[in-house]
């Protein structure tokens, strides 16, 4: 029996297959292209070998059919799913943010916003 390849762009969609148990491909798991005529854009393709009863296809099938194909929101897929989106909207909310800045005088510490203007920095370091 031949192995069926399966292969995606999408890293969620790679992660959830690799929490399912989804061998990766052995001789070449992944392959990263470079783009030349695009900026040298890079393009990145994870390769996997389908199991006997089909597990892999299965999930891509399900998953490509957005949350409108999962019908049981206790489905280990569901999970999954959610896990990623929501991590993506962290990591987004983590880089949207402004991060403070922490300068110790002394004992005291000052947190003061890094868009902060001069003037500000200058008025709030007097009271420490």
């Amino acid at each position: 029996m031949q192995t069926k390849i399966l292969y995606t762009q999408n890293l969620k969609l790679a992660t959830t297959l690799c929490t399912y148990g989804v061998p990766f491909r052995k001789d070449e798991p992944l392959r990263i292209i470079e783009d030349s005529d695009n900026g040298n854009k890079k393009s990145v393709f994870f390769f996997f070998e389908d199991t006997p009863d089909g597990l892999g296809q299965k999930l891509i099938d399900k998953w490509e059919q957005g949350w409108e194909g999962i019908t049981d929101y206790d489905d280990p897929l569901a999970y999954c799913r959610a896990v990623l989106e929501n991590r993506e909207r962290l990591l987004d909310m983590m880089h949207n943010s402004t991060p403070l800045v922490k300068k110790q005088f002394g004992k005291t510490y000052l947190l003061i916003s890094k868009n902060a203007t001069p003037e500000l920095r200058k008025k709030l370091a007097k009271y420490l």
